[in-house]
């Protein structure tokens, strides 16, 4: 015997592909305009290594929602490539290069499953979801290794993007 859905089931489901979809692109999109729209003199600033790493960081993420490779805005696009490659593959890779080291990345996870297989927009947002949710900024460790500065940089720079992109009631939709 099937089991009854609840009625916020299938809100659920039509909420993430209606809007929270909508809501995750159009922040990933605003985010790579704001830093499309960053002038020469910062991008090229002491932040210009967390500059690229947001830069790849959106690309991805921009890729995997919209379902096409999207070039990044800074940087060359073999690392956004690799990525892509590699979440395709749903493979655990035991050091994957993310932001100057090397870390194990269960690539697995990105398996589209569950109701997101219903339909193409509702897998692209979940592997999307999946990059922005899973992929951590390691700027304080726990266990005596060095706290990456870059790191914190690469935070500090998509924290700003999201504010000087006005994509902070989206992302608060998402939260939500």
């Amino acid at each position: 015997q099937q089991p009854t859905l609840f009625p916020y089931t299938t809100l659920f489901r039509s909420s993430e592909e209606l809007q929270m979809a909508r809501a995750l692109q159009t922040v990933l999109l605003g985010m790579r305009e704001a830093l499309f729209q960053m002038p020469p003199s910062v991008r090229n600033g002491p932040l210009s290594e967390s500059m690229r790493d947001a830069d790849y960081f959106l690309a991805v993420g921009a890729s995997l929602i919209c379902g096409s490779n999207l070039p990044p805005v800074l940087s060359e696009t073999q690392g956004v490539d690799d990525t892509l490659s590699a979440i395709a593959a749903l493979q655990f890779v035991p050091e994957f290069p993310l932001f100057g080291t090397n870390r194990p990345m269960d690539f697995s996870q990105f398996t589209v499953r569950g109701h997101y297989t219903r339909n193409p927009t509702l897998g692209r947002y979940f592997r999307a979801f999946m990059w922005v949710a899973r992929t951590d900024f390691r700027i304080l460790s726990t266990r005596g290794d060095p706290q990456s500065l870059r790191e914190l940089g690469t935070a500090v720079v998509l924290a700003n993007l999201l504010q000087s992109a006005q994509r902070l009631t989206s992302m608060a939709e998402l939260d939500a």
